[in-house]
């Protein structure tokens, strides 16, 4: 669980997005929602901010997402409950 994706918190000044109206985004990020940004603004918060796109992670092959199960402290626990369990009923 510790592998997964983590988002950094809101902080104070920093808005939960998900929870403000379509109107108040609009607002802080000084846009108009019936017209939008001119091509203009568009290029020049493109400049600034730089572009709008997410970057793919490597692709993990079959082993690696097969090994990475095993990493978790309760997966490792109760393998050695099963093979101890399995050790007894031989026994």
């Amino acid at each position: 669980m510790a592998e997964r994706e983590t988002h950094a918190a809101a902080t104070p000044d920093e808005p939960l997005w998900h929870t403000m109206t379509t109107e108040a985004v609009a607002r802080r990020f000084e846009v108009s929602v019936a017209d939008g940004l001119t091509p203009e603004e568009a290029a020049a918060r493109c400049r600034r901010s730089g572009p709008n796109v997410i970057v793919e992670q490597r692709q993990r092959g079959p082993l690696q997402l097969l090994t990475r199960q095993f990493k978790d402290f309760t997966v490792l626990v109760l393998i050695a409950a099963a093979v101890i369990a399995g050790l007894i009923c031989v026994l």
